[in-house]
C-alpha cells in the first residue's frame, strides 16, 4: 500500500513524495510534514473502539479533550496503530513488530486507580504512543525481536497523565481472608502523592509493604507485599539521536521534540 506524503512548501513549490507505508526510512531532511493521505487507527475488537469513541466524541458526556487530542495526533500521523483488548493480559503495552505498532490494553480493576480500569490503561498506552512520536522513547532491534527503549521517567509521566485527566479513587480493598480486608493505595494515588521522583522510582521498582498495627515496630513480617510494576526499570536517560523519522531494520525512532 502506498501513502501520499505532502511535505512543507519550499518557496512556491510543494514537495511531494510517495512513501511505501511499511518501508519508510526517513522524511525529507529539513521539511516538516504538512499533510498526509493516511491510514487511520485500526481496531481489532469492538471493545476498544467503543472505549475510544466514548472519550473522543465531543457529543458524549465522557469526552476527554486531552485524550482526544492525542488520539487525533495518532490518527493523523504517518503510523498505523492497531488497538486491541485482552482480558487475560496482565499489563498494557505499546509494541512494534518490525512492521506495525500495536496498543494492547487490559483491565487492572480497582487497584490501578481509575474508576474505569481499562480506560486508565488505554489512556496510559496512548500517552506512551505520543511519547514515541515525541522521540522520548524509540524501538531498536534486539536479536530477533524489538524492544522499547524507555525508563522510569517515561512510566511516571504516562501514569501521572492518566491521574490528571481521568476520575480516580485513592484506595482499593485487598481481601486478606474471608473476614478481613485492607485499604491499599492505588498505583496512581501512590505516584500522585509521592514526595519525590526517587520515591516514585522506588515504588515502581520495589513495590510496597503494608504492615498491621504495631507489627513494624515488633519486627513482624509485613501484612501485605505489593509487587513492583517495573522491577527491571531504570533511570538511565533515553539516548535518542535520530535527527529525522528513521525506520530501518535496526531502529525505529522520531526526532526528540524540543518545545
Amino acid at each position: 500500500m502506498l501513502r501520499l506524503h505532502c511535505s512543507a512548501m519550499i518557496g512556491a513549490w510543494i514537495v511531494l513524495s510517495i512513501i511505501p507505508s511499511a518501508e519508510t526510512t526517513k522524511l525529507l531532511p529539513g521539511a516538516d510534514a504538512a499533510c498526509y493521505a493516511i491510514d487511520t487507527n485500526k481496531y481489532r475488537d469492538v471493545f476498544v473502539k467503543e472505549k475510544v469513541t466514548k472519550y473522543t466524541n465531543p457529543s458524549n458526556s465522557s469526552y476527554n479533550k486531552a485524550f482526544a487530542e492525542i488520539m487525533h495526533r495518532l490518527d493523523t500521523s504517518m503510523e498505523t496503530f492497531y488497538f486491541s483488548y485482552d482480558p487475560q493480559q496482565d499489563h498494557g503495552e505499546l509494541i512494534y513488530d518490525g512492521t506495525f505498532l500495536y496498543i494492547n490494553i487490559w483491565d487492572p480493576k480497582e487497584e490501578y486507580g481509575t474508576d474505569d480500569g481499562a480506560a486508565g490503561i488505554l489512556f496510559e498506552e496512548v500517552k506512551h504512543a505520543e511519547q514515541f512520536l515525541d522521540g522520548k522513547t524509540f524501538f531498536q532491534r534486539n536479536g530477533t525481536g524489538w524492544i522499547s527503549v524507555s525508563n522510569l521517567d517515561i512510566e511516571v509521566e504516562a501514569k501521572v497523565f492518566v491521574a490528571d485527566v481521568l476520575p480516580t479513587h485513592p484506595t482499593w480493598k485487598y481481601r486478606i481472608n474471608a473476614n478481613e480486608s485492607r485499604d491499599v493505595k492505588t498505583v496512581l494515588e501512590y505516584l500522585k502523592k509521592a514526595k519525590s521522583k526517587e520515591e516514585q522510582y522506588k515504588y515502581l521498582q520495589k513495590g510496597d509493604t503494608i504492615y498491621g498495627p504495631r507489627t513494624e515496630l515488633l519486627n513482624i513480617p509485613p501484612l501485605l507485599i505489593i509487587k513492583p510494576t517495573y522491577p527491571e526499570g531504570t533511570t538511565i536517560p533515553v539516548n535518542n539521536t535520530c535527527p529525522v523519522r528513521t525506520k530501518t531494520t535496526f531502529k525505529f525512532c522520531y526526532p526528540l521534540k524540543t518545545d
